[in-house]
């Protein structure tokens, strides 16, 4: 019989995968860009930058990098 079912090896891969996401977040300092995001967000939603938009290259792959990891946290019920 094996040690672990199918089930108990998915949910520990996801575990794993979601402290490695979150140790990762820690050391970019998450925090100040979850706070950006969710002011951007709001701001654009609300029509304060109805024409505002990031012109750094670089910037907007980071942001995109951090929304991702973000959301794949969200999937994995963080």
């Amino acid at each position: 019989m094996p040690e672990f079912t199918a089930e108990e090896i998915i949910a520990n891969e996801e575990r794993e995968e979601a402290e490695s996401i979150k140790y990762n977040l820690r050391s970019t300092d998450i925090w100040l860009f979850r706070m950006v995001l969710e002011l951007w967000e709001i701001g654009k939603t609300k029509g304060l930058w109805t024409n505002a938009d990031i012109t750094d290259d670089a910037l907007k792959q980071k942001a995109s990098d951090w929304k991702a990891k973000l959301e794949r946290l969200e999937e994995l019920g963080e």
